[in-house]
């Protein structure tokens, strides 16, 4: 039986090992020169990572299926209770409605990393960081909902911080982005603040949903856009004839889709055994110390000042995620408080008459109420 502290540094060595080594190899395949060319195959690149996690996705869905019959402990006993033993997914998203939200990731993919030729990545990983902010303005514009000011407030300083980091550059000449880089990354965190929502209200709708049921078909449907788009274009077979030619960045590729897909598994093992609060930590961290590890191994040119937009952006995204599982423990209290109320006045009205007694001793529980039927 493995303790909940050896569970903890599973997830946090997984994470970090392997979304490192996909840092790394992802800048050197995207950013710079294999074997004097440049790869520049943006869907293709959207299509190899999406095939790894479905495939990741359906070997974990697989497994988790597995487990769960096996902790069944009564046998089927006819053919009617195996087929209703097997059809687990019966309750989760149907495959379907995965289509309209994979089009969306899929845009937010194809502008995101079509950015990376055009910005470094140190700047892509802080921008799109600030994930928060698309997710806060498109709430107000289009779902019309209410913010409270400390979060106001946060991202406000995630905005300050992104402000600093390229006015600085601007100002020193050290930026080697272009404008029109930050203007696909703006579009991706837009359809990341519509993603986001989007996919949550389906897996409401749907509550039985498993993360490796989403992760597999989510992804299944990018591919299948991806090979689309390539067939339209005439381009698939080109990725093909480049990686033939250049056995390096096939390479590269391999591994960058290996670590990626290890390291959601990791994820989802994380989300399984604790807190949202301290995965949202440890991927948050995880972001922060791969922008410097970027800056020293890669050798990009940077500020202080930069450093100090860097340290203030995530300084506000930390306290962002704090305060928001902070807020939501305090409603689900508020929630249980008015539902004891509400359960109360029910009885109240049914002939039921409850007593307030408050008995308190050391070695007996706590008694808050006694009701009796009248």
């Amino acid at each position: 039986m493995i303790s909940k502290q050896n569970k903890l540094i599973i997830t946090v060595c997984g994470i970090y090992f392997f979304f490192w080594f996909f840092g790394g190899f992802h800048e050197s395949l995207l950013s710079h020169k294999i074997e004097g060319s440049s790869f520049h195959f943006t869907i293709f690149w959207v299509f190899w990572l999406s095939f790894c996690n479905c495939l990741f996705g359906f070997a974990g869905y697989l497994i988790e299926r597995k487990v769960s019959i096996q902790e069944r402990h009564v046998l089927p006993q006819n053919n009617i209770e195996i087929k209703e033993l097997l059809n687990i997914n019966s309750q989760q998203i149907p495959k379907l409605k995965f289509i309209p939200v994979a089009a969306i990731n899929l845009f937010s993919h194809l502008c995101g990393y079509h950015a990376f030729q055009l910005t470094q990545y140190p700047t892509q990983i802080l921008v799109k960081s600030c994930k928060p902010v698309a997710v806060l303005v498109l709430g107000i514009i289009i779902f019309k909902r209410r913010y409270s000011k400390y979060r106001i407030m946060c991202i406000l300083g995630m905005t300050l911080g992104i402000c600093v980091f390229r006015l600085s550059a601007i100002s020193l000449n050290l930026s080697e982005d272009s404008s029109f880089g930050f203007l696909l990354i703006s579009f991706a965190l837009i359809a990341d603040g519509i993603f986001g929502p989007f996919l949550d209200h389906l897996k409401r709708a749907y509550a039985s949903t498993t993360q490796f049921w989403s992760m597999t078909w989510l992804n299944f449907w990018i591919c299948i856009f991806s090979v689309l788009i390539s067939l339209l274009f005439g381009n698939f077979f080109h990725y093909l004839f480049f990686f033939f030619s250049h056995p390096t960045a096939f390479l590269k590729l391999v591994i960058c889709g290996v670590c990626q897909s290890s390291g959601q598994l990791f994820l989802y093992y994380g989300l399984h055994h604790f807190e949202s609060l301290i995965i949202s930590i440890i991927t948050t961290t995880r972001k922060f110390f791969t922008i410097f590890y970027s800056i020293f191994f890669f050798k990009h040119k940077i500020s202080f000042a930069q450093l100090i937009g860097i340290f203030l952006v995530f300084a506000s995204l930390i306290t962002d995620i704090t305060y928001a599982k902070k807020r939501d423990k305090e409603q689900m209290k508020n929630n249980a408080k008015k539902k004891n109320y509400q359960s109360i006045k029910n009885n109240q009205k049914s002939g039921i008459k409850v007593l307030n007694f408050n008995y308190r001793s050391k070695n007996l529980p706590v008694f808050k109420y006694l009701v009796k039927r009248v």
